[in-house]
């Protein structure tokens, strides 16, 4: 997981899904992608921890957990929360 603060003070919390010369894209947790432009980053640093609940595997057979790693890889879109 990373944390983002932006040059306006805004902190947001997530994965890196893609980045580029010009921007980055974290996937947060029950939110859609946000990308974010490099130009306002004023930080950007890794927490060294998952964003996946602690033990959350241990309920998962190995399909469940297959098919989790899948959708945190490539979410569907349609199940994905709405942006307003």
């Amino acid at each position: 997981a990373y944390t983002c603060t932006t040059m306006n003070g805004d902190t947001f919390s997530g994965v890196i899904a893609a980045e580029s010369a010009a921007s980055i894209t974290l996937r947060r947790p029950n939110e859609t992608d946000l990308a974010i432009q490099r130009g306002q980053i004023k930080d950007l640093k890794a927490s060294g921890k998952s964003l996946m609940p602690e033990g959350l595997e241990e309920g998962l057979n190995q399909q469940d957990l297959a098919d989790l790693i899948t959708f945190v890889h490539s979410p569907d879109k349609h199940l994905l929360p709405k942006t307003p």
